[in-house]
């Protein structure tokens, strides 16, 4: 009997832990927003046929589709973030605004480069593939 209660006060501490430590901060929204776009370079890097656009742009829609999720997680996850950035300092919160921005540039950069590239073959000539990169470049 002892043990179980100290069981079921374990299981709520460790929940409650939980439940605390999942509130994503900005920082964490944007590194995965940077990681698709990322990977939406990859995949434009590549495509070089006419053929295979079509293909790389339902790829790049459904990241897009991702970054559209968590975009709108990030709306609702507003409140926890606004109390993050409340309890930074001045510098602090310079700081964290500082290296969210380099790290979007970051991925634009990457996601420009492999626009280039598409730019130089027969798939860059797909609309529905230029539709695809204007969706990720949305998000960032």
């Amino acid at each position: 009997m002892k043990a179980r209660k100290i069981w079921n006060a374990f299981a709520v501490a460790t929940l409650g832990l939980g439940m605390v430590s999942c509130s994503p901060t900005e920082s964490e929204f944007t590194e995965k927003l940077c990681s698709l776009a990322e990977e939406a370079a990859e995949l434009l890097l590549d495509c070089k046929e006419w053929d295979e656009a079509i293909d790389v742009g339902d790829d790049l829609h459904e990241l897009a589709d991702d970054m559209a999720k968590l975009a709108e997680d990030c709306e609702k996850a507003i409140v926890a973030i606004l109390e993050e950035e409340g309890d930074m300092t001045e510098t602090e919160y310079k700081d964290h605004k500082e290296l969210l921005k380099k790290r979007r540039q970051h991925a634009l950069e990457a996601l420009q480069k492999a626009e280039a590239h598409i730019d130089a073959n027969e798939a860059g000539k797909s609309k529905y593939l230029r539709m695809a990169i204007g969706r990720i470049k949305k998000y960032l």
